[in-house]
């Protein structure tokens, strides 16, 4: 579809462009919203939704549109479609879409920006660790280190640990940053963890990430509300330029009936005087 939406971009109007759009929104509306999201040119997609005229099909991908998860409408494709869109030449009926795109990822945002903007700690509050609850719970806590015991896992001897500790530090760590290494006292084998900055540090360029996007997603917003200002008041002073030609064209109309004699239907005012 990439290349198609490619192709439609490059071509006149006429009955081709047409065409190729009916068969780029056909396959649009069979996507789920994740797989239109992957899209590499869905800005297009969105460009071309919008400027077209509405039926069911395109109706249909206008609504998976409008049902995006905000979360999915990552910044290239935003920005991809602000590039490409021209409000003055959208359709009536979808005018808002982008606008409408736009708020829901400014309050996705702005709610992540509020999660994420918090002074360093080591909690890592979304930690996951599927083998073992008491691991997880550690690393959701404030605590920087744990030494794994027979209460926490009881390992056959060292080697059995190391093995543990070499598979959990390379293994993918979800929502969280540490490193393990194992030790033995006498009989006694145990699993030290501790934690790292990796985690927070990620956090912190995902912050600046996320700031960066939303000033400049809040700078459209300002600018699309003073060009529909503008728009507003031009359509105003547009309709009262009518409202006033045509009352300036009864005037002349009512002035032709009254000064001229010959003119169908005038009356000349009554000049008898009486006592």
């Amino acid at each position: 579809m990439e290349l198609e939406l490619l192709i439609l971009d490059g071509l006149d109007s006429g009955v081709a462009r047409d065409a190729l759009f009916s068969l780029v929104a056909k396959k649009s509306a069979e996507l789920t919203t994740e797989d239109l999201c992957s899209c590499k040119v869905v800005g297009l997609l969105l460009k071309w939704v919008v400027h077209n005229s509405t039926n069911s099909t395109v109706d249909k991908v206008t609504n998976t549109f409008k049902q995006l998860n905000p979360s999915l409408l990552r910044p290239a494709l935003l920005e991809n479609a602000l590039e490409c869109f021209n409000g003055g030449d959208a359709n009536d009926d979808k005018v808002g879409l982008l606008p409408l795109l736009v708020s829901k990822r400014i309050g996705w945002l702005k709610n992540q920006i509020e999660m994420f903007d918090k002074p360093f700690s080591w909690q890592m509050p979304d930690a996951q660790f599927s083998d073992n609850a008491k691991v997880e719970e550690f690393l959701r806590s404030p605590a920087a280190t744990m030494t794994m015991t027979k209460g926490v896992r009881k390992f056959k001897g060292f080697q059995d640990a190391n093995n543990y500790a070499a598979k959990w530090t390379h293994e993918a760590q979800v929502n969280a940053s540490f490193e393990m290494e194992a030790s033995a006292t006498n009989a006694d084998a145990v699993v030290v963890i501790t934690k790292t900055r990796k985690w927070f540090d990620e956090c912190e360029h995902t912050l600046a990430q996320y700031k960066a996007e939303l000033d400049r997603l809040l700078e459209y917003a300002v600018k699309t509300n003073s060009s529909n200002c503008k728009r507003a008041r031009l359509s105003e002073v547009t309709e009262s330029i009518a409202v006033l030609g045509n009352c300036h064209r009864f005037r002349n109309k009512m002035g032709r009936r009254l000064t001229n004699p010959t003119y169908k239907g005038a009356t000349r005012p009554s000049t008898t005087w009486s006592r």
